[in-house]
């Protein structure tokens, strides 16, 4: 998976900070904080270059750059870590490379190694970890109602795979009017299912100005103004 990958070809050529390595050479570390911030080498290569992240020319400022990523950043320690962070290894010292970075995810030894981009089981010996994790994200009231209604959407549509699925066995050559009973169930279900969604919806989440004035609306109202709205769906 290259996109999480320092040799990702779109970008292992462009020089690390201000020194001659490039990504693919040396970027591992880099690597590691855009999977942890959700961003590509040569965005974080970019933000730590233009605001100090670097120090010497391509070394990472670890307190700098976790609050220009928005990561918290809480040292380095030799403790095994249970949550996710950076795991530092020596594996390639034999190599002339003292240091490679990767993401550790703090459950039965799985990585993601910065030089596939994969997810493995963890074949390196880990000698250090910093300590890197994004923030805790406290959300508005909108934002919470805007993730409430494409939570709704998403339920309220999921039905349709389901449905397709025992249309397709009811239409099978079984029986007359069974079919019509069954079709019945069927469409039951499902109104059921977006009756049950709606009601959900409108007990968890009150309306929140400039929110939409949820509890006037019927559950087709809600499907076709309301949720098509906040998702520019048309």
């Amino acid at each position: 998976m290259l996109a999480n990958s320092q040799k990702n070809p779109a970008w292992k050529s462009i020089k690390l900070g201000k020194c001659n390595d490039t990504i693919g050479q040396s970027g591992c570390y880099i690597t590691a904080l855009g999977i942890l911030a959700d961003k590509t080498p040569p965005e974080v290569n970019q933000i730590l270059k233009d605001n100090g992240g670097y120090t010497n020319g391509c070394l990472v400022n670890a307190a700098r750059a976790a609050e220009l990523l928005g990561l918290e950043y809480n040292g380095i320690t030799k403790e095994y870590q249970n949550e996710v962070c950076i795991a530092e290894t020596d594996h390639y010292k034999s190599s002339g490379v003292p240091q490679h970075f990767f993401v550790w995810l703090g459950r039965a030894s799985r990585i993601i190694d910065t030089l596939t981009g994969l997810e493995m089981d963890n074949p390196y010996h880990i000698v250090s970890f910093r300590l890197f994790k994004p923030k805790e994200v406290t959300m508005t009231d909108e934002q919470k109602h805007r993730e409430a209604v494409e939570w709704a959407f998403r339920s309220i549509y999921m039905k349709e795979p389901t449905k397709a699925k025992i249309d397709y066995i009811i239409a099978q050559p079984d029986g007359g009017d069974i079919q019509k009973v069954r079709q019945a169930m069927v469409d039951e279900v499902c109104q059921k299912k977006v009756d049950d969604t709606i009601a959900e919806f409108k007990a968890s989440y009150a309306p929140c100005p400039p929110c939409p004035a949820i509890d006037d609306l019927s559950a087709g109202e809600l499907i076709a103004k309301g949720l098509r709205k906040w998702l520019g769906i048309k």
